[in-house]
Formats: C-alpha cells, structure tokens, sequence
C-alpha cells in the first residue's frame, strides 16, 4: 500500500497561545512493500507524521493518501475504521496494551471489535502465533504470567493478526537488551519481506535504520531535512548532526579503521561477526 503527504502542515491547538506548528509542507511518497525508517530527534514531528498514517490526525493543510484512502481538511468524512483495519501499529512498550485474561482473547480482542468472520479467528491467532514464534500452550495462560520478551510478542501478534497492509513500528525496541533488540527487528524484517507489507519503523536506533531500512527519511523541525539509502543519508555527518542524531556505532569503527590503517571496507549489512572476520583477513594481508 503506498502512502503520499502532499504539502501537509499539520498545528496542534491552533488559533490559541498554545498553537504549535508540528509539521510543515510535508511531501514525501513510501512506496508499496517498502521499508522505510523515519528518524529525527525528539520534537522533530515523527511521532505526528505518524498519527496521519492511521487517521488519528488529519492534516491542519494539504493531502495525505494511504491506498484509496484520502485525508484532507476538507475531504468528505471517510470509514477511518476501515483504514486502521489496513494499517497496524506497534507502539512503544506494546505489552503494557495487553489486559485480557488470557493470552487468546487478547489476540482475539482487535480481530473481533473489527468483525473479522468467525470462522476465519482462530486461523488468524495461530499464524500470528508462529509468526512471533510462541508455542500453542501459551494461549490459554494469562499474559501477565509471562516473560517480558513473550509479553511482547503477544502484543505484536495481536497486530499481525489484523493482517495489516502497512505495518508501523514506534520504537519498537524500547526497553529490550541488544540481543532482544536484534531478535524483534530480525522477526519484523522477516514478515516484512514474507507479507510483502509497507513498513514504516521510527526509531532512534540509527543502527536498525542502517541494517534494516530500504529508505531513510530524516525530520527536524517538522520538516524533511533528507532522504535516501542508508548509504546515501549516512555519508552526510554534518546533516546528522545538524539534526542531533549520530552516525551507527558499525560506521563510525569502519571510518576509524580506516585512519589508522589505511584499509577501506565497504558496509554491506554485515553481521558482526563477519564484519570483524573480514576486518582481520585484510590486516592479515597487509
């Protein structure tokens, strides 16, 4: 599903002393089956960007498309349900939305206020079950009975369940250790490229961004400062720090690599341990 913001500002409590312009002539397209990651630092207009996606804001101007979908200010009031049907979003912390009794029902719960045919439910709970690699036994088991890694992916089930066309992830790492961190995003890329969905991940892991993303779009101010491949926004510091986000850690150690020995090795998402196998085969040649 691609999604269009055509000249979008969008100003929160206008017309009052509280008034604040959030964004500003937004364009930008995030095409079908894309990854794209959104990054910016706090105030920069992710976090709006991203309630027009779902229809929780409509823009103050301007036009935002999401498939077949249109809002604008003056648009003819549309089925935002059916919208939010198509687009899934796992906020920050998803496990603290969890409050059934039991695992299934909380999966169940979106399937069934969204009148999704009966028949089809229970199909639904156990793909998104193994999709998030959890064992049939934790359904009939309360949530809060589980870890906090399987918390979390109860809450990511529960969205996938939905079948979304557009899968936003909002700090989807937050609060997890590195291998955590590494394990959620492993999981999300799988069904990105298995459901062929458009995936919008906001973060500041300006690593996931690197490793993962086909496109990076950078806010400040509630404008688009860049956008291109992680290759292409990565060799622009000086617009990283104007816009106060780092370099990923992975960059920075190639750059210094290279200064002290004069060997240039070419990022290609490799993993750690490759990237240090390769980084000793070259000194050994020298």
């Amino acid at each position: 599903m691609e999604i269009t913001f055509k000249d979008v500002s969008y100003t929160y409590q206008p017309n009052t002393p509280f008034s604040h312009q959030a964004l500003t002539n937004m364009n930008l397209t995030i095409r079908d089956q894309e990854f794209v990651a959104v990054v910016g630092h706090t105030g920069s207009g992710k976090s709006t960007l991203l309630q027009h996606i779902n229809g929780l804001l409509i823009p103050s101007s301007g036009e935002v498309q999401i498939g077949s979908f249109v809002l604008s200010k003056g648009q003819k009031k549309q089925d935002l349900k059916k919208l939010r049907e198509k687009v899934g979003v796992v906020f920050q912390y998803p496990e603290h939305q969890l409050f059934e009794e039991t695992v299934e029902r909380d999966i169940r719960f979106a399937m069934e206020n969204f009148h999704i045919p009966k028949e089809d439910i229970q199909p639904r709970i156990m793909e998104a079950l193994a999709q998030v690699n959890l064992e049939e036994e934790v359904l009939a088991k309360s949530p809060f009975e589980l870890s906090g890694g399987q918390m979390r992916r109860v809450a990511i089930a529960g969205v996938l369940a939905m079948k979304p066309e557009v899968l936003i992830l909002d700090e989807p790492t937050a609060g997890l250790d590195p291998q955590g961190q590494q394990a959620i995003m492993d999981l999300f890329y799988r069904i990105h490229k298995e459901r062929g969905t458009t995936t919008i991940l906001v973060t500041h892991q300006m690593a996931d961004a690197l490793a993962y993303a086909d496109r990076i779009i950078v806010l400040a101010k509630g404008s688009m400062l860049m956008e291109g491949t992680p290759e292409q926004v990565f060799a622009n510091p000086d617009l990283l720090a104007e816009a106060n986000l780092d370099m990923p850690e992975v960059l920075t150690l190639l750059n210094h690599f290279e200064e002290r020995f004069g060997i240039h090795i070419a990022y290609q998402r490799q993993s750690a341990h490759d990237l240090a196998k390769e980084m000793i085969e070259k000194l050994r040649e020298t």
